[in-house]
């Protein structure tokens, strides 16, 4: 079976794969590497990772044919789904993890890579800016886009990135009981170190919500209201918090 790990661009999509691999492993599923021709992928991908940039029908078709139908293969994309995938999951035939973050603390990753290829004398990618907070917001949109496109499929796995990132015990009963598995007896401990030690894992700030820290409260509101809806659905009660604001009861136990 095709296990689909769906995430946002700076949320944790590289770790969240990685954890699900590891998971796999540990409950009696060897990894299974698929080529970057039997994926298309023109760029590859370090560390061992199943990336898929496009889902058109060919490449969905060539995965399928290159998995043992015995085989539970994780695949990580950033990509929107195409109507092949779609049908797929709604067979049963492929299952579906979708991991979002906070668009405030997508924003601040962003702006992290912007200085980083600033001080390196590089372009900006997607022209976002380090001094910019609305820079990013067309990256941002276009990931939420494609939240909903995926969370459109039946039975699609939402994943929070800082319960994945700081509190991965629940991401693993989580995908656990998605699939019907029985968790692993050893425990968790082993399948988080090993998912934290692969190459590519992406652990950069590694702090939880970030924009209590370093976003001005100012900048929380235009981020806030430009992504409003996205906030209804899946952060109900945010709002603007820094280290200044009084916490509710509820929210110091984050």
């Amino acid at each position: 079976m095709l296990y689909v790990c769906f995430g946002m661009e700076k949320g944790g999509s590289t770790y969240t794969y990685y954890l699900t691999q590891a998971l796999f492993e540990a409950l009696g599923h060897p990894h299974v590497q698929l080529s970057p021709e039997v994926r298309d992928d023109a760029k590859g991908h370090g560390g061992g990772v199943n990336n898929v940039r496009d889902w058109r029908h060919g490449v969905v078709r060539s995965i399928r044919l290159a998995v043992p139908s015995n085989a539970l293969v994780s695949l990580r994309t950033h990509a929107s789904p195409s109507q092949s995938i779609l049908r797929m999951l709604s067979k049963g035939k492929a299952k579906l993890s979708v991991a979002i973050r906070d668009p405030r603390d997508l924003a601040l990753s962003m702006r992290d890579v912007a200085t980083r290829r600033q001080s390196l004398g590089r372009e900006f990618k997607h022209d976002v800016r380090p001094d910019d907070i609305t820079s990013t917001f067309s990256v941002i949109n276009a990931n939420i886009a494609r939240v909903a496109e995926w969370t459109a499929a039946p039975d699609a796995l939402l994943l929070h990135y800082e319960e994945t990132a700081f509190s991965p015990e629940r991401t693993i009963e989580k995908i656990c009981r998605h699939l019907h598995l029985e968790p692993p007896k050893s425990g968790v401990e082993a399948i988080t170190l090993q998912a934290a030690s692969w190459p590519n894992g992406k652990r950069n700030v590694a702090q939880p919500h970030r924009h209590r820290r370093e976003m001005s409260a100012k900048d929380q509101e235009i981020v806030l209201d430009r992504f409003a809806d996205f906030y209804a659905r899946y952060f109900p009660d945010a709002r603007v918090l820094t280290e200044d604001t009084p916490e509710r009861p509820e929210q110091a136990m984050d």
